[in-house]
């Protein structure tokens, strides 16, 4: 008995801590603000252009992501087409809603639709607050924040020396999603990889030079 306690109490204590922070010191509750976790994609008028890769199940697509100012207040504009000229998906996307303007059938599916609005909401920090109270957690230069965006928990990994985003990951029991940030050239990361393990989703985007 005394051993089957012991167990469920050390399985709560390392539940605490999210695996994302793992070797990290706890520092406490504070508040913090949306630019303490470095959003990359700030607005702008100038267009950007990425290559990216989307394998789903059975289908991969491959081309070239265009990002740019939508015409809604505080929303940006994604263009994905295959490096044939086909459009995968034309979407534009603020914090509040998904506007469809074109998509494949492969992609046209209410699931697939809304993992992909989350996700992009999430890249964009679209889900984050100006402000909001959060859990720190430290190892030298890297932060850790535990908090609860407009759509639910989130987990944040910064650099503060680099002032850079290095991960993030929204917990889900079917859904959950990572995204990493690597190998940052002139305050960007060439690299974004976003994954969801348990549905076979992987995205990843690359910067061009």
């Amino acid at each position: 008995m005394r051993i089957t306690l012991l167990a469920i109490s050390l399985f709560l204590l390392s539940a605490c801590t999210p695996k994302i922070f793992k070797n990290m010191e706890k520092v406490g509750k504070v508040n913090i603000t949306k630019a303490e976790l470095y959003p990359i994609f700030v607005e702008a008028d100038t267009v950007q252009s990425f290559n990216m890769e989307i394998d789903y199940k059975e289908n991969n697509f491959a081309g070239m992501l265009l990002v740019s100012k939508g015409e809604r207040p505080n929303s940006s504009q994604l263009i994905f087409t295959s490096y044939f000229g086909m459009t995968v998906f034309d979407f534009e996307i603020n914090s509040d809603s998904l506007v469809v303007n074109r998509c494949l059938d492969q992609m046209n599916k209410k699931m697939v639709i809304s993992t992909l609005e989350k996700d992009l909401r999430t890249l964009f920090l679209y889900n984050v607050p100006e402000r909001m109270k959060a859990k720190k957690y430290q190892k030298g230069t890297q932060t850790g924040y535990k908090a609860k965006a407009n759509d639910g928990k989130a987990y944040y990994m910064v650099d503060d020396s680099a002032r850079q985003l290095q991960k993030v990951y929204r917990p889900a029991c079917i859904k959950a999603l990572q995204i990493d940030f690597k190998q940052y050239e002139q305050g960007f990361p060439s690299s974004i990889e976003m994954e969801h393990p348990k549905i076979g989703l992987k995205m990843k985007i690359e910067k061009l030079k």
